[in-house]
C-alpha cells in the first residue's frame, strides 16, 4: 500500500529566523475626566471681553461662575444676564478697558463687599443681584437729585 498522506517538511530558508523585539513602555491612553484640554496661554487681544466671548462661545460671566453647562437653565440665565449687564455697564461708566480681568476685577469687589464669595450658587445669586438693584436704584435717585438741583439753579 501506498501512503496517501505524505509529511509536510518545513522549506529551509536563507534567511535568519526573526527575533521578537522587546515591547516599548507605551503611554495609557485612558483619560480620568480631570483633564483640560491643551490650549496656547490667552493673548492680550483675546483677554478683551467681546473677543473672550467670541472664541470661547459663552459669556464670561458663565465661566466667572461655573455655570457655561447650565446657563440655559431660567434660574441660573436671568441672575447671570443681570449680573453681566451690571458688570459691562460698569465698566463703561469708570471708563476701564473691557478685559475679562477688570470684569474679574469688579465682580470680585462686589463679592467682597457683600461677602458672598463662600455661599452656594443660588444664594450668591440672589444676594449679588440685590445688592446691583440697590445700587441701581441708588444711581437713578442720585440722577434725579442732580437732574431736580440743576433745574433750580435755571
Amino acid at each position: 500500500m501506498t501512503e496517501t498522506f505524505a509529511d509536510r517538511k518545513a522549506p529551509v530558508s536563507s534567511l535568519e529566523p526573526l527575533q521578537a523585539t522587546q515591547p516599548t513602555e507605551m503611554v495609557n491612553d485612558t483619560l480620568t475626566g480631570i483633564e483640560k484640554q491643551v490650549e496656547d496661554p490667552i493673548t492680550e487681544e483675546e483677554k478683551k471681553l467681546e473677543i473672550w466671548e467670541g472664541l470661547k462661545r459663552k459669556r464670561f460671566v458663565d465661566e466667572y461662575f461655573d455655570t457655561h453647562n447650565t446657563s440655559s437653565d431660567f434660574t441660573i440665565k436671568m441672575p447671570t444676564s443681570e449680573i453681566d449687564k451690571y458688570i459691562k455697564a460698569e465698566l463703561e461708566t469708570l471708563g476701564y478697558e473691557k478685559t475679562t480681568d477688570n470684569y474679574k476685577k469688579i465682580l470680585s469687589e462686589i463679592e467682597e463687599q457683600i461677602g458672598s464669595t463662600h455661599l452656594e450658587l443660588s444664594k450668591r445669586f440672589t444676594k449679588i443681584t440685590g445688592y446691583i438693584r440697590i445700587l441701581n436704584k441708588i444711581a437713578l435717585q442720585k440722577k434725579l437729585k442732580e437732574k431736580y438741583l440743576n433745574k433750580d439753579k435755571d
